[in-house]
């Protein structure tokens, strides 16, 4: 596995499996569709604002040499006006089956590869939740389950669950939908490891896999709860100056301390894509 080459431990999630650089990525990208999700008017005059990404996918996320995740690619993404009914569905043409909900229209029987996105026209900003419950239990499948291998069979049980695809969620035989088998049993991995925080995180991850949308919790809920009882570091990461000289928890203005560097103006900041840092976690790909 290739690391990005600056990425360092956050002085955050302390005691948890979750206390690593890639986590940090995905807590920064969960604040920034946050606040995508209800921007703010610049000065326009068109009031109350609503919008959503409607492809989030690990292909879409890029990380640079100091382990910064960025969400790119928003080429489906919506913006429009909250209407004065209250309503918040988009009309949106969606990205990716495998990171996509199940439709809020009768079942689709048919998932298998290459299919395209379910036809739908009209989806509310939970589409969002649910893709990003998906990247999140992918990222803490690679965290806590060797890497890559973990990745790659965590992905395989799903593939070989139902019709070739690797979508979280599946047509039920009583009718609806349903989350595959091979995602409740990663959800109760997680929990195995009796780690408080990582329990908190997939307590989250049940609700924001929610079938019916209006039980998704938005983003902001999303966030919060992830960053309740966390000890807060207020520099978790250091800077490409400084070194460390205690432990995380110390007083940031101990720990870190200022170290001269040469670092040439011209150099510019890597981004590469997340498959290329992770070798498999995130990689771009269709079924």
């Amino acid at each position: 596995m290739q690391e990005p080459d600056r990425a360092q431990l956050p002085g955050k999630y302390i005691g948890s499996k979750l206390q690593h650089w890639l986590w940090q990525g995905m807590v920064d990208v969960m604040a920034a569709l946050k606040f995508f999700h209800s921007p703010e008017d610049p000065g326009l005059g068109l009031g109350l604002l609503i919008a959503a990404h409607f492809d989030l996918k690990p292909a879409n996320v890029l990380v640079d040499d100091d382990g910064n995740l960025i969400v790119t690619d928003f080429g489906q993404a919506r913006i429009e006006q909250l209407r004065s009914s209250g309503g918040t569905y988009l009309s949106a043409q969606v990205g990716d089956l495998n990171y996509q909900p199940p439709p809020l229209g009768p079942p689709v029987r048919e998932l298998a590869a290459g299919s395209g996105s379910v036809d739908e026209s009209s989806w509310s900003r939970a589409y969002d939740v649910w893709s990003m419950a998906c990247i999140v239990t992918e990222v803490i499948e690679y965290i806590t389950n060797g890497g890559p291998d973990g990745f790659k069979s965590f992905r395989e049980s799903r593939r070989t669950e139902h019709d070739s695809s690797i979508a979280f969620w599946k047509a039920s035989p009583e009718g609806g939908y349903e989350l595959r088998q091979s995602v409740r049993r990663t959800l109760e991995r997680f929990r195995s490891h009796n780690d408080r925080y990582l329990n908190t995180v997939t307590d989250l991850l049940e609700v924001m896999f929610s079938i019916q949308p209006a039980e998704r919790p938005p983003l902001s809920g999303c966030l919060a709860v992830i960053l309740s009882d966390v000890r807060i570091d207020d520099w978790p990461f250091l800077d490409n100056e400084e070194i460390s000289i205690s432990d995380p928890g110390t007083i940031p203005q101990l720990r870190n301390m200022l170290v001269p560097t040469f670092r040439p103006e011209s150099k510019k900041r890597s981004l590469k894509r997340v498959d290329d840092v992770a070798n498999c976690l995130y990689q771009a790909y269709t079924v």
